[in-house]
C-alpha cells in the first residue's frame, strides 16, 4: 500500500478559515469531516495531520501550521522523515488564474508567483509533485490589491460554489486515489 501526501494550503487562524487563499485547507477539512478523520497536531511536521482509511493507498492530510509562505517547512518535514517520493504529494492551492469553483489537476509545473508554493519548491528541492487547484478568479475591482483579494473573506454564494464541486469530488475519490489528480478537471 503507497502512502499519498495531500496538503491543503492556507494561513492557520480562525480569521483565515474562510479567505480565498485558504480554500485548499477548507477543501481538506471537509473531506476529514466526510471520511471522519481527526486533526492531530503533529509539532515535528509544524502541521495539523489526519489520515483517512479504506482506499486503496494510505491517504495522509496535511493543513501546515506555518503562515502560507512557509508551508514548505512542514511538508519538507514530512517528505524527509517517510522518504516519500514526490510523485505521491498533491498540494491543494487556490489559484488567481482559473475562474471561481474550477478544480484542475496539473502534475509540476511552475509555481505562478504563489508563495505557498515557491516555499515548497525550495523545502523539496524540486517542483515535480502534484497540484490541484483551486480557481478563485481574479478580482474584478482593478483597484484592490491581489494581497487583500485572496486574504480577504468568501462570499456565501462563492462558498456554495466550492460545497457543489466537493459534493462532485467526493463522489470520484476512489478512482482519483487511483488513478491520480493529475488528470482532475471539474
Amino acid at each position: 500500500m503507497s502512502k499519498l501526501l495531500w496538503v491543503g494550503l492556507g494561513n492557520p487562524g480562525a480569521e483565515y478559515h474562510f479567505t480565498r487563499h485558504n480554500i485548499g485547507a477548507l477543501i481538506l477539512s471537509w473531506m476529514a469531516d466526510e471520511f471522519n478523520a481527526s486533526w492531530s497536531l503533529e509539532p515535528r511536521f509544524r502541521a495539523k495531520i489526519a489520515t483517512i482509511n479504506g482506499f486503496s493507498s494510505e491517504l495522509t492530510l496535511m493543513l501546515p501550521q506555518t503562515y502560507m509562505n512557509n508551508s514548505g517547512e512542514a511538508v519538507g518535514a514530512f517528505v524527509n522523515f517517510f522518504r516519500l517520493p514526490l510523485s505521491n504529494i498533491t498540494v491543494w492551492h487556490d489559484e488567481l488564474d482559473l475562474p471561481l469553483g474550477v478544480f484542475k489537476g496539473k502534475s509540476g509545473g511552475g509555481t505562478n508567483g504563489h508563495n505557498g508554493l515557491k516555499s515548497i519548491v525550495s523545502h523539496v528541492n524540486s517542483n515535480d509533485f502534484n497540484r490541484v487547484r483551486l480557481g478563485i478568479g481574479r478580482p474584478k475591482d482593478i483597484n484592490i490589491a491581489v494581497k487583500d483579494f485572496v486574504l480577504a473573506k468568501f462570499l456565501d454564494s462563492e462558498i456554495a460554489i466550492f460545497k457543489a464541486k466537493w459534493d462532485q469530488l467526493k463522489l470520484e475519490l476512489p478512482d482519483l486515489l487511483k488513478t491520480g489528480l493529475s488528470q482532475l478537471e471539474l
